[in-house]
């Protein structure tokens, strides 16, 4: 499938990508109650880099810019919010 998107920092060393997404407003209170579209926009572009980086681990991050205040998203988030996208 096409996938349209900006990553909007991205950094790449010879072991690991990590991939930011900058968001405005204010973050949630708890890393657990990240909105679930944010998880599924940067899922895509986690698995997406995994593709393209096969042997380097892929960490995905938001970064809100009111506070400031960033949510490293785990794995498991990141898989679940994946799994949970229907395509059309």
């Amino acid at each position: 499938r096409d996938v349209a998107g900006r990553i909007d920092r991205l950094s790449i060393s010879p072991t690991e990508v990590v991939l930011v997404d900058v968001k405005t407003g204010h973050p949630p209170r708890n890393i657990t109650d990240v909105p679930e579209s944010h998880l599924r926009q940067l899922s895509v572009y986690r698995a997406l880099l995994r593709d393209i980086y096969p042997d380097r681990t892929v960490t995905a991050a938001v970064i809100w810019t009111n506070l400031p205040a960033i949510a490293v998203l785990s794995e498991d988030r990141l898989t679940s919010a994946l799994a949970s996208i229907k395509v059309r």
